[in-house]
């Protein structure tokens, strides 16, 4: 009936990995002693790693009205308030935990994912900038590198591609076969020679658009309709260009054009596919500064579908103006 030794015995317990053990010895410990902030930080912690994310919160909450300054509960409710998608209490959470010098890296990294889902990416930069910029000789590899992957992840979606080679360049440097950087790099080194494909890449929603009308234009159609997809993807519905014979009988065509890295995989060709059937258009073309996935070429050997990869979309650049 000692709370001490309750609490002492949870501590052995989650040293041996037996955590609802633990979790069992410091609740029986704060039966004994209900304010006993060790025992409320540890089973709040354990709660919150079973995912019993009511129950974590209702412990550490109780903590923080004891210890006010306790920046570690604060780190874990910030997080269970992420999970629970409850981001202003979440991003609020967070900003007290980062005073905490040994989570302050981490916290950081934490608000930024944090942004990111909410869809504000020019935040999450700076969070994800600051937790670079805290970085010690004492801080996890892999969590730096995770961070710099996301950072560069976030900069990609808004187009600032120098920003993200960079931090490829860092993750590379690191090691060298972190998941796909090395991939990423080899897509974008064209950015360093080629400043009509600089342009393609970084241009804004708007102007990528009007890009695309002029490749469509290059190829001789004529655009009756188009529309964003996301930043990496601009849907036109096309036809022959006025004064081409094949116009006097217009067959609609789908084109899409992208401008991500990653290759074209054949789960977008069907994709296309199925709106080509839908809406009976004639053919469909997919313009990418990557590639094609071999799956998604066999795909279209078989189908009305015209594939143009980075090398050729290259040439046409080179000849239009923008």
């Amino acid at each position: 009936e000692d709370y001490y030794i309750n609490f002492k015995m949870g501590e052995l317990f989650e040293k041996k990995n037996g955590k609802n053990q633990a979790i069992n010895y410091y609740t029986k410990c704060l039966q004994l002693k209900k304010n006993y902030t060790p025992a409320l930080l540890n089973v709040g912690i354990l709660l919150y790693e079973a995912k019993k994310y009511s129950d974590s919160l209702s412990y550490l909450l109780s903590l923080i009205k004891i210890e006010p300054e306790n920046y570690k509960a604060f780190f874990y409710i910030g997080m269970i308030y992420k999970n629970q998608s409850d981001f202003k209490n979440s991003l609020a959470a967070f900003e007290k935990a980062q005073k905490d010098k040994t989570l302050k890296v981490r916290t950081l990294g934490e608000r930024g994912m944090v942004y990111i889902v909410m869809n504000k990416y020019e935040d999450a930069c700076i969070e994800l900038e600051r937790a670079i910029k805290n970085v010690d000789s004492n801080e996890s590899v892999s969590l730096v590198l995770n961070i710099r992957y996301i950072l560069a992840s976030c900069y990609e979606s808004l187009r600032n591609i120098t920003e993200a080679v960079k931090q490829w360049e860092a993750i590379y440097s690191v090691k060298s076969d972190f998941k796909n950087v090395g991939e990423k790099l080899a897509n974008y080194q064209d950015l360093r020679m080629d400043d009509k494909m600089k342009d393609y890449m970084t241009a804004t929603n708007e102007d990528f658009a009007e890009i695309c009308v002029n490749i469509a234009g290059y190829l001789k159609f004529s655009v009756d309709d188009k529309k964003i997809i996301s930043n990496d993807c601009i849907e036109m519905i096309i036809n022959e260009a006025a004064g081409n014979w094949r116009n006097l009988k217009k067959k609609p065509k789908l084109m899409r054009v992208y401008r991500k890295s990653e290759p074209i995989d054949e789960r977008i060709l069907r994709e296309v596919t199925e709106i080509m059937k839908k809406n009976e258009y004639f053919k469909g073309i997919i313009i990418t500064a990557s590639s094609f996935s071999n799956q998604s070429v066999v795909f279209a050997q078989e189908r009305p579908m015209q594939l143009i990869d980075k090398n050729e979309l290259q040439n046409i650049l080179k000849n239009i103006n923008f």
